[in-house]
Formats: C-alpha cells, sequence, structure tokens
C-alpha cells in the first residue's frame, strides 16, 4: 500500500485533486493493480478531464454566439 501510494503521489503530484478525493483511500480501492495499471488509470483521468473541460468550453462558446 505505501508503494502505490508512492506512486500514486508521484503521479498526481503536478494535479489538483479535487477535494473528497483521499490517496490513502484510493490506494486501499486500487489494492489488485500494479503500477503500469496506476499510470494508465491516472492517464486515463486527465484525457477525460480535459475532454470535459473542453466540451464544457465549447458550448458555453456555442451559447456566446448564439446570443
Amino acid at each position: 500500500e505505501d508503494e502505490r501510494r508512492e506512486i500514486l503521489q508521484t503521479l498526481t503530484q503536478n494535479i489538483s485533486l479535487a477535494p473528497d478525493i483521499s490517496l490513502k483511500d484510493f490506494c486501499v480501492q486500487t489494492a489488485a493493480l500494479v503500477a503500469s495499471d496506476l499510470v494508465d488509470l491516472v492517464s486515463r483521468g486527465k484525457h477525460n478531464y480535459m475532454k470535459r473541460a473542453l466540451r464544457q468550453r465549447f458550448l458555453h462558446f456555442i451559447i456566446l454566439v448564439a446570443q
């Protein structure tokens, strides 16, 4: 668990996590994952965040243009 926490801390060091995210709890929930799985999981999370952020900005832009 400590090794997993170190990996996750390294992978998320430049990421603002939501206040309800606990790396300690996340380590417990991901006990069956190996390091490469954690890298993939964090990468997918970043990708999905960017998709949502871009979609929201695009929709906001469309609404502004339509007014």
